[in-house]
């Protein structure tokens, strides 16, 4: 719904002259900032697990192990492990 509603908005801002392309920029900068600082976020998450660990157990870790850790601090930070939950449980 929410995606809908920002297509609907930003259809009818490239109607005026100029402000599609500022609000078609404004809408990908948030995106593009959120993006960055979910990462951002998740990647920390990693290297203080990493760290808690210490070298030796740390350096055993295959990259798939901490790519794993690195998609679920996403999931964690983005809250969709947290929307899906809900939608399993039934609650929306």
């Amino acid at each position: 719904m929410t995606q809908a509603g920002r297509y609907l908005a930003t259809s009818m801002l490239k109607m005026v002259p100029g402000a599609g392309t500022i609000a078609g920029g404004t809408i990908r900068a948030g995106v593009a900032s959120s993006l960055t600082y979910g990462v951002g976020e998740a990647w920390i998450v990693v290297c203080t697990r990493l760290l808690g660990l210490g070298p030796r157990a740390t350096g055993a870790l295959e990259s798939r192990a901490i790519r794993e850790m690195f998609v679920q601090a996403l999931k964690e930070r983005s809250g969709s492990s947290r929307r899906q939950r809900q939608i399993t449980r039934g609650r929306r």
